[in-house]
């Protein structure tokens, strides 16, 4: 497998000139690539969210009553994980499980 910096792909793509007969197809892999899955490394929040009700890694922050920022890394519903008074900063989806054998 060769890593690539899908950032600067999708920008290349996008900033390059073509016919208008090729940017339906250009946009479509845009979107592919903004969806392929990172190898390990953490989304940003900032960048995009995971489904609703997919379930992930997240991390984030939990402020106690004190204010202080306690950092946190839960396998839960982004959502639930909200409700539960943290501030999610990054997440990945779970790893594949193992197979038997």
């Amino acid at each position: 497998m060769r890593l690539i910096d899908a950032d600067a792909l999708d920008n290349r793509v996008l900033t390059t000139t073509y016919t208008e007969q090729n940017m339906w197809a250009l946009n479509l892999l845009s979107e592919y690539i903004k969806e392929a899955p990172t190898v390990n490394g953490w989304i940003s929040v900032k960048d995009r969210l995971p489904e609703k009700d997919e379930d992930v890694i997240i991390y984030g922050k939990y402020i106690g009553a004190s204010g202080t920022a306690y950092p946190e890394m839960l396998i839960t519903d982004i959502d639930e994980f909200v409700h539960s008074g943290y501030v999610p900063i990054a997440w990945m989806p779970l790893p594949e499980p193992p197979k038997e054998g």
